[in-house]
This record gives C-alpha cells, sequence and structure tokens, in this order.
C-alpha cells in the first residue's frame, strides 16, 4: 500500500470512528448508556462500531466482500444479542433506538469505508442531530407533565 492509499484509507477509518464517538457521545449525554436501566454501548462501543463498520468498508472497496461480511453480521449479532439481553432484564422498558443506533453507525462506518465521506458524515450528523432533539422534547415533555401533576394539587 502507498502513502496515498495509506492515507486515504486513515481518511475512511477516521470517518467512521467520528461517526461512532459522536453518536455514542449523544447516547451517554442523553442517558441511555448509564444508570438502573442502561442499555449496552457507550461512548468507546459506539467508536468501535464505527471503526468496524468502516474497516468493513475498506474491505469491500479492495474486492474483499466475504471478510466485510463477516464484520458487519459478526456486529450485527452483537447488537441483536445485547438487545435479547436487555429486553430480557424486568425491569427495562422495550426500547430499541440504542440498538438501532448501533446498527446505523456499523452501515455509515462501512459508507465512509467504501469512499463516500461526504454522504457518511452527512447522515451521521442527522442522526446526532435528530436523536438530540428528540431527548430534549422528551425532557420538555417530562418537566411540562410535572408542572401539570403539581399544579393540579
Amino acid at each position: 500500500m502507498d502513502a496515498e492509499s495509506a492515507t486515504t484509507a486513515a481518511a475512511r477509518l477516521a470517518i467512521a470512528a467520528l461517526i461512532g464517538l459522536s453518536v455514542g457521545f449523544e447516547r451517554e449525554q442523553s442517558g441511555h448508556a448509564s444508570g438502573p436501566g442502561a442499555r449496552f454501548a457507550g461512548i468507546r462501543t459506539f467508536l468501535l462500531f464505527g471503526v468496524l463498520g468502516g474497516c468493513a468498508g475498506l474491505l469491500l472497496a479492495l474486492s474483499q466482500a466475504l471478510a466485510a461480511t463477516a464484520l458487519l453480521f459478526g456486529g450485527m449479532l452483537f447488537v441483536i444479542g445485547a438487545y435479547v439481553m436487555a429486553v430480557r432484564r424486568p425491569e427495562t422498558e422495550l426500547d430499541g433506538t440504542t440498538e438501532s443506533a448501533a446498527l446505523l453507525v456499523l452501515a455509515l462506518g462501512a459508507i465512509a469505508g467504501i469512499g463516500e465521506l461526504a454522504l457518511a458524515a452527512g447522515a451521521g450528523a442527522i442522526s446526532v442531530a435528530q436523536a438530540s432533539a428528540a431527548a430534549a422534547l422528551k425532557a420538555e415533555r417530562t418537566r411540562t407533565e410535572s408542572l401539570v401533576i403539581e399544579s393540579s394539587l
């Protein structure tokens, strides 16, 4: 691999990693990665999912489809296993948002890995913005419900 190819591969993996990092940061900030009802993934795990997807995309770009498929399939199996374990806990409400975000990070990492950096980064930014807005709306709804209950007493 020449220096230019190595630099290109590093840029692709960096974008994939940053997508995972930003989604993981949002999940931790929204409280989904800590506390009694915590889901399986936080910043580090999402970073690794991004890199895993990026590696799969690089392998696809190098015509190594079988190896890329194995990486993505392994990541998806891990996410599915984590979801199954989470919903078996009696105190956990059914919510697949973290697992869906992990699958999205895998996919966007693969898109970055094949060289579609703008598409992957843009979709990652939109997903983080959407998740942050949803968390803010949920917090505001909870606060409003509390005010309504207090005012009715």
